[in-house]
């Protein structure tokens, strides 16, 4: 457990982030909109006031870790007041995931495989969306493969 968020100044700002809640099946997430994007939240248990007034961050070893860290620290930077810090480029991001998914490719592993070391999660995932995440981090990864080490640096793939 990294934090408990509660009470105070963390309550008036949290209420003050733009939100959309959404339920899907017994789930319900809270996704906050924030500068550099949507940060999805879970919320466990019985919340009927939203947002919630405290948040308290569980880290799912079974998934990526620093995506996770990244994710609490950005929600934490904005719930103290400071100015939420943009995200390294994406591109640059997708890049470095397909060169991932390259090297597992090389290594002779499925999509499966790729799918539950690269993403962590359920497999397929519901709607099978993890599914068609990593054939299309495939076709990037091939494609960066072709192009060599001036593919990061070059037009867009």
């Amino acid at each position: 457990m990294l934090a408990v968020l509660a009470g105070g100044a963390f309550e008036e700002r949290l209420a003050s982030l733009p939100y959309r809640s959404m339920r899907i099946g017994e789930r319900r997430h809270l996704l906050l909109q924030l500068s550099s994007g949507t940060l999805q939240l879970d919320v466990c248990g019985e919340c009927t006031n939203l947002p919630p007034s405290s948040i308290m961050p569980v880290i799912d070893l079974g998934r990526e870790l620093w995506p996770q860290l990244r994710s609490v620290c950005r929600l934490v930077s904005v719930l103290q007041g400071g100015v939420e810090r943009r995200l390294v480029d994406r591109r640059l991001q997708r890049l470095v995931q397909a060169l991932r998914v390259a090297d597992a490719l090389a290594v002779g592993a499925s999509q499966r495989e790729i799918g539950l070391g690269i993403y962590g999660g359920d497999w397929p995932g519901d709607g099978e969306h993890l599914k068609s995440r990593v054939r299309r981090m495939i076709v990037l990864a091939r494609r960066l493969v072709r192009a060599g080490p001036g593919g990061v640096l070059g037009p867009k793939l």
